[in-house]
């Protein structure tokens, strides 16, 4: 587990192609940016990241040297607060039906 602080920002990418959407990146305070996303979920318009756009944090996860991509099992608040990325669970069917 490896922990990077640095200030998270959401943006608009890839315009106008199927993968289209909002991706947060995390510029890290040593220097690089890191892609970031959660297990099982598409990073591209993945709402978790959205209400810390802008701000100073750490993230904790693993972080793929190969890509510059880092997933993340919790964002590190300033005020200690750890908000931690919920494993996504499939829908269940409704076999009352």
């Amino acid at each position: 587990m490896t922990i990077i602080h640095g200030i998270i920002e959401c943006r608009l990418q890839h315009v106008g192609s199927k993968s289209e959407g909002v991706r947060a990146v995390l510029k890290g305070d040593d220097g690089r940016t890191y892609k970031l996303y959660r297990v099982g979920i598409l990073p591209a318009g993945d709402p978790f990241f959205i209400p810390y756009d802008g701000m100073r944090v750490g993230i904790s996860g693993n972080a793929e040297e190969a890509t510059g991509s880092f997933c993340v099992t919790s964002i590190l608040l300033d005020d200690g607060t750890e908000v931690f990325s919920q494993p996504v669970e499939p829908p269940v069917a409704d076999e009352s039906v």
